[in-house]
C-alpha cells in the first residue's frame, strides 16, 4: 500500500490479504471471550458468595459487551473483499480499454 499526495494506492491482493488477517484476529478474539467465560463459569465452583456473584455478573456483562463490538468488526474483512471485486473489475476494464486505445489504428 502507498500513499502519494493525499490517495491510498491499495492492490487486490493488498486487499485479500488484510481480509484473511482481520478474519483470522477476529476468529482468535472470538476463542479468547470463549475462554475467558469458561473461566468466569468455573469460578463458580470456588468463588461464592456475592462477590464471585458480583464478579461473575461483571465479567459477563464485558463479555456480551465485547461480542457486540466484535459483530462490528465482522464486516470489516467482508468488506475488504467486496473491494478487492471492485478493484479488480476496475482494473480489468480500464486494461482492457488501455488495450483497445493503443489497437485503435485510424488507417
Amino acid at each position: 500500500m502507498a500513499i502519494t499526495s493525499g490517495m491510498v494506492l491499495v492492490t487486490p491482493s493488498e486487499l485479500q490479504a488484510a481480509a484473511e488477517k482481520a478474519h483470522a484476529r477476529i476468529t482468535d478474539c472470538d476463542a479468547m471471550l470463549e475462554r475467558i467465560n469458561s473461566i468466569v463459569s468455573a469460578s463458580e465452583s470456588f468463588w461464592l458468595g456475592q462477590g464471585g456473584e458480583a464478579a461473575r455478573e461483571a465479567c459477563s456483562g464485558a463479555i456480551k459487551s465485547a461480542r457486540v463490538a466484535l459483530e462490528d468488526f465482522r464486516e470489516y474483512p467482508k468488506d475488504l473483499l467486496a473491494y478487492q471485486g471492485l478493484y479488480s473489475e476496475v482494473i480489468a476494464q480500464t486494461e482492457a480499454r488501455a488495450k483497445e486505445i493503443t489497437e485503435f489504428n485510424l488507417s
